[in-house]
Formats: structure tokens, sequence, C-alpha cells
């Protein structure tokens, strides 16, 4: 009996301990939910706050480029005068020759080490050469012709024009620029807005060469239409008049054809009909008139001379 009550009282506290771990996890789990519940509520909360600092921010640097917008400072004769010293100062040089293929950046590299240089233009070759090119060699790199370089010193513009002239680029013999040769000139009293000036020119009168081209080829075509218009208009009169010719020459043959019908009905039957229709031509006889009549009165000069030589001998 004792033993039989000892393991139902060890049954009793393993149940109970099974309840209180049941409790606890359940506990446990509850708490769980409410930290996760907590950290959605706090990550949500960030967010929004992230959002609306952004957006003023946003808001903030809106006004402030309208506030900059607004409350520009005037130009000054002393910022003018600055700014035109900084153009005086500069220089441009000439690049008569392009190494293959080079391009801005690469130019740039180069002669970075000899100045500071400002703009670059390098103009590229003509678009029936590129596009030939590319159409049998198969090569769509872009090439340049033609450039210029703008130093923001013209001493070391001069200067690097004095010393690259005529020389070989170098650097590393690896480089497929090393063998080139600069071929490079100063432009005295040349600046930036003169190229700009001339390209614009150039571009100016490239357009105006055009539109005449077009006209002209405009007025051509017309030409051509009117002519062939006026042609086919000629065409047509002569083929109307050759017609006529043809009608009349085939009405004159049918009168001919039944006159001569007529005339041979009109002949007696005794006589045999000819193959050929007979035509007689009457022409009138005139007199001959001698120019020189010969006189019967004056004796000829064949009888004088008889005379004459008588008397003599």
């Amino acid at each position: 009996m004792r033993g039989h009550k000892a393991r139902q009282t060890l049954n009793a506290r393993s149940n109970e301990c099974q309840d209180d771990e049941n409790n606890s996890h359940g506990k446990s789990d509850e708490s769980n939910d409410e930290e996760t519940d907590d950290e959605g509520s706090v990550d949500q909360g960030e967010t929004d706050d992230e959002e609306e600092e952004e957006a003023n921010d946003t808001e903030t640097d809106a006004i402030q480029l309208i506030k900059q917008s607004q409350t520009a400072k005037p130009l000054t004769l002393d910022s003018l005068k600055k700014f035109q010293d900084k153009i005086n100062r500069t220089g441009v040089v000439y690049l008569s020759r392009i190494p293959p293929f080079m391009k801005a950046t690469k130019m740039r590299s180069l002669l970075a080490r000899y100045g500071q240089i400002g703009r670059i233009f390098l103009n590229p070759e003509d678009a029936k050469v590129a596009a030939r090119r590319r159409k049998y060699k198969h090569n769509k790199r872009q090439n340049f012709k033609e450039g210029w370089i703008e130093f923001l010193d013209k001493d070391q513009a001069k200067r690097t024009a004095a010393t690259l002239n005529n020389t070989i680029i170098g650097g590393k013999k690896r480089s497929r620029f090393y063998d080139d040769i600069w071929n490079i000139k100063y432009l005295p009293r040349f600046k930036w807005n003169h190229l700009t000036e001339q390209l614009a020119y150039e571009l100016k009168v490239k357009e105006q060469r055009v539109q005449t081209e077009m006209a002209q080829a405009k007025r051509e075509n017309k030409v051509y239409l009117k002519n062939v218009s006026k042609a086919k208009m000629i065409q047509a009169m002569e083929a109307k008049k050759s017609l006529k010719r043809d009608r009349e020459a085939n009405d004159d043959e049918t009168k001919a054809s039944q006159a001569s019908s007529a005339i041979v009905a009109s002949q007696p039957a005794t006589h045999p009909i000819p193959d050929t229709p007979l035509v007689r031509r009457s022409f009138k006889q005139r007199k001959v008139i001698d120019s020189h009549p010969v006189s019967t009165s004056k004796p000829s000069t064949s009888t004088k001379k008889q005379s004459l030589f008588s008397k003599i001998f």
C-alpha cells in the first residue's frame, strides 16, 4: 500500500512539473510574439521617419535652389574684368594631324604634363570615308583628322608647340601611338570664341550650299519633267499628222483607182485594154534663135585675104 501511494505521489508531481513547463512555454511564446510586434512597429516607425526626413531634405533643397536663383549676385565690373583677363591669358594650339583613332581623353593625358588644358575639340573625318571604312574594313571606331587644344596659359601653349612639333609621341613602346609624330602649331591672337564662330560659319555655309544644291536639283527636275511632257505632246501631234497624211494618201489612191476604172469602162470594147494607164504628154516646140547671125552682104575675111595676096604676088 505504501509503495502504491508513493507511486501515485510521484506521478502527481511529474504531472505538475509538465503543466508548469507548458505554462512557461506558453508565456515565453506570448512574450516572443509581443517582442516581434514591438520590433515590427519600431521598424515601421523608423521607415516612416526616414521617408519624412527624405521628403524634408528634398523640400529644403528645392527651397535653397529657389532662393539661390532668386538671390543671384549681379555681375560686377571686377568679376567681368577677371573673366576677361582669364580669357586673354589662354592660348590655342592647332594639330593638323591626329594619330589614327586617338580620342580626346588620350590627347589630354599626353599633353597634361606640359600645362593646364582647358577645352579640346577634334574634328571628325568625313562621313563618307567613315562609312566606306565600316563597310569594307569592318572598323567602327571613330577617327579624327584635325584638332584644337586650349591651354589656360598661352606661354605654356607656345612652349608646348615649340618643343613637341615634329617629334615622336613616345611613351611606352607597346603603345600604338609610339612612332607617330606631333604636328602642332601655336595660333597667336587666336581664342576659343574665334573657333566657335568659325565652326558656326562653316556649318551655316554648308547648310546654305546644301539648300542651294537642293533648289537647283528641284529646278532641273521641273525643267526635265516639263520637257518630257512637251516631248510627249509633240510626239502625239506628229502621230496625228502622220495618221492624217496616211488617210489623205489612201483617199487619193482610191480616187485615182476609181477614175482609171471609169476611163477604162468608157473606152470601146474593140481596143485592147492596156495593162498600165496611158499617159499622153505634149511639148510646145520653140524656134532656135542665133545670138550672132551671119551677114550675107559683107564679104568674108577669107575672100579679102585672097585678093590682097593676089595683088602682092
